[in-house]
């Protein structure tokens, strides 16, 4: 119940003056953010190879191929960007989120000499 500038909290029948219960709330309102906030995806292309937040480096000379895909559950659509390896692994990165859309992406990716030799197997 808010008496004024005390707020009574029912459970532990202790009083909080107002300010510190603001400051409470809003630490722990950081604390919530911090741990539910979705982990962004990220791309980082260089001359060398290219470089994903979660799984780490791969250089041009190691990808084979790659494709966008598509997914549509309801109303959520997401999209995908898959790189296929020569060791016969595939790495799935999920670009709904970023700056790019998938032919922008798809762009950048074949201005960079190194992954010339790299198939694009289109968009699903």
């Amino acid at each position: 119940m808010l008496f004024g500038r005390i707020i009574v909290c029912r459970y532990r029948k202790e009083y909080y003056n107002h300010k510190d219960f603001f400051g409470i709330a809003f630490l722990s309102f950081l604390l919530f953010c911090s741990r539910t906030g979705k982990k962004m995806s990220s791309i980082i292309l260089t001359a060398k190879g290219i470089e994903f937040r979660d799984n780490g480096f791969y250089r041009w000379s190691v990808i084979e191929s790659f494709k966008t895909t598509r997914s549509a559950f309801y109303r959520n659509h997401k999209q995908y960007l898959i790189f296929y390896l020569k060791e016969s692994t595939d790495i799935q990165i999920d670009i709904t989120d970023l700056e790019l859309n998938s032919e922008d992406i798809v762009e950048q990716i074949f201005k960079f000499e190194g992954a010339a030799d790299i198939i694009y197997k289109g968009s699903e």
